[in-house]
Order: structure tokens, then C-alpha cells, then sequence
């Protein structure tokens, strides 16, 4: 985001935006339309593209599934990644409960769990 600001293709309101934006993050699977809209660039379409197959599958685990989905490409996932949070589980018999804490984009674009963390009080909100 500091390469857009200091090349100037963004504003110091645009950046400032995108800093709060990435702090804060968007819950993928909480997020009204609105907030969605707030993703960097994500138009209405697309939008109602991931509320549609969020309110078909129930709850969204990573951004794989909505590229697998035709939801959103693969590059536009990438841009979204730095400002989207969403709880993702991984339970297994008889042992604790897993989250997938990192992600990481694969050399065909695909997204996968890089590391696991061990939750204490069920998912914790991961970045993805």
C-alpha cells in the first residue's frame, strides 16, 4: 500500500481507507453487502456473487473455495487477502481444535493452509 501511496495511484484518503481497512479486517462470513463493497476492488456484482454462494454453502473457510466457486478470480482473492478475516475450523476426533492461522498462495494461485495454531476458545478470527 506505501508503493501506491508514494507512486501516487492512490490518495492519502485512499491509503488512509486501506490502512483502517486492513487493521480492522472484513469477517467474510459476517459482513453485510456494504462492508464487502469496502474490499478493495470488488465491484456489486461480484459482491453478490460471494453472498450468494455464502448463503448457499452456509459459511465461506477460505478464499479457495471462492475461487473454486467462480466467485471472485484468483488475483482478485489476492487483493482481498490482506483485509478479510474469517473463522475457520479444523476439528479432529479426540484432539484440540485447529485454525488455520496462515495461508499461503500456491504457484497455480490456489490458497492453502500454511500454518495451524491450537485454539483455547474455540476459532479464533484468522487473517486469510
Amino acid at each position: 500500500m506505501y508503493d501506491l501511496l508514494i507512486t501516487e495511484q492512490i490518495s492519502v484518503a485512499s491509503f488512509d481507507a486501506l490502512l483502517l481497512l486492513h487493521q480492522t479486517r472484513v469477517e467474510l462470513n459476517q459482513a453485510a453487502r456494504q462492508e464487502l463493497y469496502l474490499l478493495p476492488n470488488l465491484d456489486y456484482a461480484q459482491v453478490d456473487r460471494i453472498l450468494a454462494y455464502r448463503n448457499a454453502v452456509g459459511s465461506i473457510e477460505s478464499l479457495n473455495q471462492l475461487i473454486e466457486a467462480g466467485a471472485v478470480t484468483p488475483d482478485l482473492a489476492r487483493s482481498m487477502r490482506a483485509f478479510i478475516v474469517a473463522a475457520i475450523r479444523v476439528s479432529l476426533p479426540h484432539k484440540p481444535t485447529l485454525c488455520c492461522v496462515s495461508e499461503r498462495v500456491g504457484p497455480d494461485g490456489t490458497i492453502g493452509c500454511r500454518r495451524l495454531s491450537l485454539c483455547r476458545r474455540g476459532c479464533r478470527r484468522s487473517a486469510i
